[in-house]
């Protein structure tokens, strides 16, 4: 929430000195990044602060199918389109995105509660950041889904690598580097469309089975690129995959919200962060390596292989929510809690 001053503020010296290099990029691409990281951990926090528990999932949902929508399909679409022009015009339309978006959220920020209960004893600093990873991995319901979200973004990772080479430079009568950007925006599509299923059916926030939808939709992405080329074939891959993504955000940031205790809740989200997005490097740097010495389509086979490894930990941490749920205590929380998101 904080980012958006910095943003602004790095964006108008960079274009008051009219000069915008290589390394301007580089660490404007940096500090984006740091306090984008920032923004999203503190987000979970302030929709559990403003939402009741029956409309948690509802408003999850609204909030990761915003960011697809803006991120795969509006941005990339205005983005290409204003560098038909002139670059500055994109800073200048980002530059005022987060001065709006820094004044809505000063109104949000007054409804919401302290980040630590009275009850809480405030602890020293190297405490503080140590007791939300030791509580992370002692939980036997988000410890198993963090492993299986690094395993599906090494599956993402190397996917978004690769792919772009192989329809593209090797294959370049298969695919514009236009059109391509339009079949990425079908991932935000399928993201729209589990957001209106979603909207019309209560689905169980307990059920952690439903998550093997995300994880069906990546690995059949690899495997579907593996042996096609075909646009629309691997769009329809990506359209599935979209609507997974959808529902694991959905389920998997409200199952956060409700068995963290509050005063945990940013740094179990940060560092639930760094395990899953570790994912897209270790993705990306293996699937470069792979595909140096086989074929692209023989890489995606063994990163699907691996990736699926990780599978089965949803059914792992299913079995382990029934149980806490029929024992109404929330493993790994301060005191008994309530599991039963009612």
């Amino acid at each position: 929430m904080s980012s958006c001053p910095w943003r602004l503020a790095y964006l108008a010296i960079v274009a008051l000195h009219g000069r915008l290099g290589l390394y301007h990029l580089y660490f404007a691409a940096f500090v984006y990044g740091l306090f984008d990281v920032l923004f999203e951990v503190s987000l979970p926090k302030l929709v559990l602060d403003l939402t009741t528990a029956e409309n948690r999932v509802r408003s999850n949902t609204r909030l990761a199918v915003t960011h697809t929508v803006c991120s795969e399909f509006l941005g990339p679409v205005l983005g290409s389109t204003l560098s038909l022009f002139r670059p500055v015009l994109g800073l200048a339309i980002i530059a005022l995105s987060y001065a709006v978006s820094a004044g809505l959220l000063s109104f949000l920020l007054r409804g919401a509660r302290p980040a630590v209960p009275e009850h809480v004893t405030r602890r020293s600093i190297p405490k503080s950041l140590l007791d939300p990873v030791v509580w992370l991995l002692r939980s036997r319901v988000l410890a198993p889904l963090a492993a299986v979200g690094f395993g599906m973004s090494v599956a993402w990772g190397a996917w978004l690598s690769l792919e772009p080479y192989y329809l593209i430079e090797a294959v370049p009568r298969t695919l514009t580097k236009g059109s391509y950007g339009f079949m990425m925006a079908v991932l935000a599509s399928g993201a729209v469309a589990a957001a209106l299923v979603l909207e019309r059916i209560r689905i169980d926030k307990n059920n952690l089975m439903l998550l093997f939808v995300d994880a069906a939709g990546i690995l059949f992405l690899i495997l579907i690129s593996s042996v096609t080329k075909a646009p629309v074939i691997v769009g329809a891959a990506l359209f599935l995959t979209g609507i997974g993504a959808t529902i694991w955000s959905s389920i998997v940031i409200t199952m956060r919200q409700e068995l963290v205790p509050q005063h945990l809740l940013g740094g179990v989200n940060g560092f639930f962060r760094v395990i899953v997005y570790g994912g897209y490097p270790v993705g990306s740097f293996a699937g470069g390596l792979l595909a140096d010495r086989f074929a692209i389509p023989g890489t995606y086979l063994v990163i699907a292989a691996v990736s699926a490894v990780f599978v089965p930990f949803i059914l792992i941490a299913h079995r382990q929510l029934q149980r806490q749920i029929s024992d109404g205590v929330a493993i790994g929380s301060d005191e008994p809690r309530s599991a039963t998101f009612e």
